[in-house]
């Protein structure tokens, strides 16, 4: 068992027993998200944040509603072939007050409220869309796709295959030409619901990849129980935390099982030229990362192309 324990103090000014619960659930929150296993004693700052928390997701459900966050477009390039493999569809919000608000805090309060579901869709509408749109002001690429991140509460929606594939089909796309990338597989609590969606995804035609591979919950045993044609090698490995032979051993033996197993191998927060070297010598074919490009709207991504000779890597 792993309980999470939040802990609200009586004193002098806090008698008031709906008060104290309400102090002790912000607390057992934090405790959550703290990595669940522990115990948090509610204090002033912890009140601060909930407040902040709290005028977050006021304000994006009003975003969503307004049609307020911006989609935004990351390449995936073909190390062997010099060419744009994939655009990663990734969401953005610009707060009118606050700034730009990254993914890490929006898409959990999204979650926590249900608004993921309709984000979520956004998102699929928008790529879609896009991808048409590519289709059409670069016809000499034909093989571009388009890869966006499912949640697990989009994996729980009833009719999700059928629903993405209308989808495409009425923007003139196929479901082949969509990557579905999830990391949530493994906190989904019912498995074989949430197998059937995969091979009902799967058998739409929709390609799927484990993102974060090698690292928390994207085990091997991913591979073997759900259906993937692809897999993310996470950030983490090219992060500057491990040595290089390190990097070169397990990027190496990722992409080693993933050719044994039929998958394609896309290496993921590359932010030197070096480290695409590192790829290019374990046979890593697909890469992402800064040291590409980063996200860009939907306008700029369209005249996108990959300079190989300005990382000095050009043949």
């Amino acid at each position: 068992m792993t309980p999470s324990v939040g802990l609200a103090l009586a004193d002098g000014e806090t008698a008031d027993a709906e008060q104290l619960l309400r102090e002790a659930d912000t607390a057992m929150y934090e405790a959550k998200q703290s990595g669940k296993a522990c115990v948090r004693v509610f204090d002033a700052a912890m009140q601060r944040r909930a407040a902040e928390r709290l005028r977050l997701e006021e304000d994006l459900r009003r975003a969503i509603e307004r049609d307020e966050l911006t989609i935004q477009y990351q390449p995936i390039v073909d190390l062997e072939g010099g060419t744009v493999h994939a655009f990663e569809a990734l969401c953005r919000w610009e707060h009118a007050e606050l700034g730009p608000i990254g993914p890490d805090r929006f898409i959990p309060i999204a979650e926590d409220t249900g608004q993921i579901v309709a984000l979520g869709e956004r998102v699929l509408v928008s790529a879609a869309r896009w991808l048409a749109r590519w289709r059409r002001a670069r016809p000499e690429e034909p093989g571009v796709r388009v890869q966006v991140n499912l949640l697990r509460h989009q994996l729980a929606a009833d009719g999700l295959a059928e629903w993405i594939a209308g989808l495409v089909r009425g923007e003139g796309i196929e479901p082949a030409d969509v990557v579905l990338e999830t990391t949530e597989i493994a906190y989904v609590e019912d498995e074989d619901t949430l197998i059937r969606t995969l091979e009902s995804l799967h058998g739409a035609g929709f390609v799927l990849s484990l993102d974060d591979f090698g690292a928390g919950y994207s085990t091997l045993s991913n591979l073997k129980r759900f259906p993937v044609d692809q897999v993310k090698i996470d950030r983490s490995f090219f992060s500057g935390a491990h040595e290089q032979r390190d990097v070169l051993a397990l990027t190496r033996e990722i992409v080693t099982l993933a050719g044994n197993r039929g998958f394609d191998a896309v290496a993921e927060g590359l932010e030197s030229a070096e480290q695409v070297t590192v790829l290019r010598v374990v046979g890593c074919r697909y890469a992402q990362g800064f040291v590409f490009a980063r996200p860009m709207g939907g306008d700029a991504a369209l005249d996108w192309r990959w300079d190989e000779a300005r990382l000095g890597l050009a043949a």
